[in-house]
């Protein structure tokens, strides 16, 4: 029997066999899986769940009664179904900023023209790329 430490990995490490993610899931602390808080992880404890293999076990049912809609996602994870993609593009800005500050006081009017003539460049800018 082999035995596994969670820092023999450094933080990564691929599981390509059901037997080798068991292994793993069942020695690594509920506590360390990502998602899954101190406080979560209090939680947890107190309902008998100390690993991240006793966690991926729970039924989903379970899990969605019990905690909220991330911790569902990191049990279907834990169980290999894919919740979250890396690789999806970035929604389409909402708002554009132009939040430069002046360097000094505005105190008069032609000033301040100049000053959100520029900022509006910069707006206009930044919608147009």
């Amino acid at each position: 029997m082999v035995v596994i430490t969670i820092e023999q990995y450094n933080g990564v490490c691929v599981l390509d066999s059901e037997q080798e993610r068991l292994k793993v899931l069942g020695v690594l602390d509920v506590g360390d899986v990502w998602g899954i808080g101190r406080q979560l992880s209090k939680r947890m404890n107190t309902m008998g769940i100390y690993t991240a293999l006793q966690l991926c076990a729970m039924p989903i049912g379970l899990v969605r009664k019990n905690f909220n809609v991330e911790v569902e996602r990191v049990v279907l994870e834990l169980n290999g179904q894919v919740c979250k993609s890396w690789g999806v593009a970035r929604a389409d800005k909402k708002q554009i900023f132009s939040t430069r500050s002046m360097g000094n006081r505005i105190t008069d009017l032609e000033s301040l023209q100049q000053a959100l003539a520029k900022h509006a460049a910069i707006a206009s800018y930044k919608a147009r790329k």
